[in-house]
Order: structure tokens, then C-alpha cells, then sequence
């Protein structure tokens, strides 16, 4: 209240002067009448080769030159008052995707629009000493328009395009860096050595129709018992939602098989059952994944403690496997401060993950899930398959 009686004696006390401002304003515009008209200063014109003038150049860009005439885009890689950062895939990487002339002739112009939009960064000239060498990788927006503007999201949403180094090696998204920084008048050309095929759909509609990924499925939807979709604490919104930025290592169906039989067996022999009959009985109850859906094994598998192991699967952050440092590093999972840090060991080609419940039975040695599968990509994530499901606390 006080600040609004201020401004009311501040309103009555400057009349006066508000009088005699406007006064002295139209005073202003007359005089203003004799000043010269203002001259627009001319744009400056980049010396150089523009980027469409370079891919007509370079005959190892033949094909990405006829994609690029096929899909219009001819005048905005000629426009010299334009910047761009080009991820450009050549003829050899092209042959590598398994795209021709004949392919690229046969695909509507709408289609390679896309695709090739998916490969330019508009407004920013990204030379390499701006791909960061640090884990986590660099998120830069394309020109692939994945939701246009609306009143809930002004600019609309450009799908991502994910840039790292380590030393002298480079990657848009998981494909290789093979030249950097040949310079034209209106941006910079890096060279790709297949091409970026841009992901289409979230993680979470697989997930929930393919298979291959049945008991993960179950597992999130056990986790998510009575909680909405649209909740922010929600499991399955945040692998649906296109707008998120994650890292899921998604257990196989025979490693979640593994680990229930291997954690109701051990509470059956609780019980007081024999070892032999708890083991069998533990095989049948994990052979099918309504496992997480059977009401007799609530009190094993709470909705509290399967949220817990899915949500250990996840981070908040994508990292492809090129992204992941080399040796052992501990990251955050979005189970937060609740759940320990996630190990994650790289020894190049091989990548493995573990929490400090993964203990073989009866010792204190860890086991490693190993990635059978990585670097799926989807609009809101990558996806590594693992062999192991990882785990925060012992079962």
C-alpha cells in the first residue's frame, strides 16, 4: 500500500511538469520537420563463397546439392545476410545412410526439407572451439520446426541437435565429426560422416508398444499407480513429453526377469519356504510381466520401490555413448538426492552401468549391466540397452 500512495503524490505533484514536457515535446516535432530524412546505411555484403556456392563447388557434395535444389533451400544457404551452422553430410556419407540419387529423387520435397533441416542451425556460426569437450554435450536448435508457435509456446520448438568433443574428434549426435570449419560468407561447414536422421517419436510410445521392452513397460506403469499422466511426477508424462531431455537405460526383458525371480525367491525363503520350491515358484510368478500387476506380490513390489529402480534408469540429461566419459563417473539420476549416484564405466567400445545394489548373492562383488544396445535416439532422449537391471539398494 505504501508504494501505491506514492505514486499517487507523484502523479498529483508532476501535473506541472507533465504540462510543460509536452509542450516542449511538440516544440521538438516542429523543429524536427527541417532535419534531413534518415538514409538506411547500406547491409554489408560477407566476402567469401556463400554456403550454396561452396556445395556447388565441391564436387564430394553432389548429392546433399541436388537434396538441397529438390528441397528448396537453395536461396536460403545463397542468402549472404543469413548465418548458419551446417552439420553437411558428403556423397560418401550419403552411400553410408543409404540414400542416392535415385532415393533423394523419389522423396517429396516436404520429406527432405525436414531432414536436411535437421542438419542447419539458423542465426549462430558455430566454429569447432564452440563444441564443448566436457560431459554433458551441447544443445543447439535446428531448423526442424517440431511444434509450431502457439500462446503456450511463443517461439515454438526447434528438434535439438546434440554437439560434443573430446580433443580432436567431434560428433553431431552420435555420427562423427569428419571435417570442421570450412568458412563461408554466411556461416560454417561441418562435415558429417552419415547422415542425421532425426528421431520420430518420444520414448515413451515405443516403450509402451514394442515387445522388446514388455516388463519396462509394466515397471513404469506399476510405478506410476495412481498417479496421473499429466502430473509432473508422472513417469510415463515425462517420457512422453517431447520437450525433455533424458538418458533411459532400458533393461532387457530377461534381465528383469533375472532380478524379480532372483528378489521373490529371496522373499518367499523369508517366509520360511524351501529354497528349491521358493526358486520355482519365483520363476513362474516372473515368467509373464503382469508380474508387476499381481496383487499377492504388493509388498514386494510396492509402487514406491519399482519407482525408485525405474527412475534409477534415468537421467536428466541425454548423453549419447560418445558423450560418456572415459573410465567410471557418477551422475545423478532424476530419482534425485533420494537415490546414490548412478556409476557409469566406459572402457571404449564397451559401456556399463551399475548401482551399489547390483552385488552378486552372497558377496560384496559388484556386477556391471553392460549396454547390449545404445544410442536409440528419440525426439526427448536416448535410449541404451542394458543386459542388467541397475539398482540403488540391494533387493
Amino acid at each position: 500500500m505504501h508504494k501505491i500512495f506514492a505514486m499517487k503524490k507523484l502523479n498529483v505533484n508532476n501535473r506541472v511538469w507533465l504540462a510543460g514536457l509536452l509542450a516542449g515535446l511538440v516544440g521538438l516535432t516542429a523543429c524536427n520537420k527541417d532535419l534531413p530524412k534518415a538514409v538506411p546505411l547500406p547491409t554489408p555484403n560477407p566476402s567469401g563463397s556463400s554456403i550454396m556456392e561452396i556445395l556447388n563447388a565441391n564436387a564430394n557434395f553432389s548429392l546433399l546439392r541436388q537434396a538441397v535444389i529438390r528441397a528448396g533451400l537453395t536461396t536460403a544457404l545463397s542468402d549472404r545476410t543469413a548465418v548458419y551452422t551446417v552439420f553437411a553430410p558428403d556423397d560418401a556419407a550419403f552411400a553410408l545412410s543409404g540414400i542416392n540419387a535415385t532415393v533423394i529423387g523419389a522423396l517429396r520435397p516436404g520429406q527432405l526439407d525436414t531432414l536436411l533441416k535437421y542438419h542447419i542451425v539458423a542465426g549462430q556460426r558455430y566454429n569447432a572451439a564452440s563444441i564443448p569437450d566436457k560431459f554433458p554435450n551441447n544443445y543447439w536448435q535446428s531448423m526442424f520446426v517440431l511444434q509450431a508457435p502457439s500462446a503456450t509456446l511463443p517461439p515454438g520448438y526447434r528438434m535439438p541437435l546434440f554437439i560434443s568433443r573430446r580433443g580432436t574428434n567431434a560428433w553431431a549426435n552420435q555420427i562423427p565429426v569428419k571435417a570442421v570449419d570450412a568458412a563461408a560468407a554466411n556461416g560454417v561447414i561441418h562435415t558429417v560422416a552419415a547422415v542425421l536422421n532425426p528421431p520420430s517419436a518420444p520414448i515413451w510410445p515405443v516403450v509402451n508398444a514394442d515387445p522388446s521392452f514388455a516388463y519396462l513397460r509394466a515397471a513404469v506403469l506399476r510405478a506410476d499407480s495412481g498417479i496421473a499422466s499429466s502430473n509432473a511426477a508422472s513417469l510415463v508424462g515425462a517420457l512422453n513429453n517431447a520437450a525433455a531431455n533424458l538418458t533411459v537405460f532400458a533393461p532387457t526383458n530377461d534381465a528383469f526377469r533375472g532380478t524379480l525371480t532372483a528378489a521373490i525367491a529371496a522373499a518367499l525363503i523369508r517366509q520360511g519356504v524351501p529354497p528349491a520350491t521358493a526358486q520355482a515358484q519365483a520363476e513362474a510368478l516372473a515368467s509373464t510381466p503382469d508380474v508387476f500387476q499381481n496383487p499377492a506380490l504388493f509388498g514386494v513390489l510396492t509402487a514406491t520401490v519399482v519407482r525408485g529402480i525405474v527412475s534409477y534408469h534415468v537421467l536428466g540429461t541425454r548423453a549419447f555413448g560418445v558423450n560418456l566419459p572415459a573410465g567410471t563417473t557418477n551422475v545423478a539420476t532424476i530419482g534425485g538426492a533420494a537415490l546414490p549416484q548412478l556409476s557409469v564405466r566406459v572402457t571404449a567400445p564397451l559401456i556399463e552401468a551399475r548401482g551399489p545394489g547390483n552385488i552378486l548373492p552372497g558377496t560384496t562383488t559388484p556386477f556391471w549391466a553392460k549396454v547390449a544396445q545404445g544410442d536409440v535416439h528419440f525426439i526427448n532422449g536416448v535410449v541404451h540397452v542394458v543386459d542388467q537391471v541397475l539398482l540403488p539398494l540391494a533387493l
